[in-house]
């Protein structure tokens, strides 16, 4: 009984930290509260990723993302790169079209 008087007294005490989003004026004594509940109620995704923009609930989840992107353009460094043009003039279509043009021009 106790502690359910100390919850209910907690209820009236100033909570600086107050919800803003909507009609929800939820306040909390703490700041990691109210982030908390903007991300668990609210689903808000305070973090994003500035190469493909998908949105995450906590920094490290961004971290480990980031490093996918990372490693993907470590593999293409080391890739070569080949051009559109490059793989359509050497495709064997294209070969054949290259060389029925010769042929006709004879």
């Amino acid at each position: 009984k106790y502690k359910d008087l100390v919850r209910h007294a907690n209820n009236h005490e100033e909570h600086p930290h107050k919800c803003t989003i909507g009609e929800c004026s939820k306040g909390f004594a703490k700041s990691v509260l109210l982030k908390q509940h903007l991300r668990d109620v609210h689903n808000l995704k305070p973090y994003h990723c500035s190469i493909c923009g998908e949105m995450f609930y906590k920094l490290k989840e961004l971290d480990h993302h980031q490093k996918k992107h990372d490693k993907m353009a470590n593999r293409h460094e080391s890739s070569p790169v080949i051009s559109i043009e490059a793989m359509l003039r050497d495709s064997p279509s294209a070969l054949v079209e290259e060389e029925i043009a010769n042929q006709s021009s004879l």
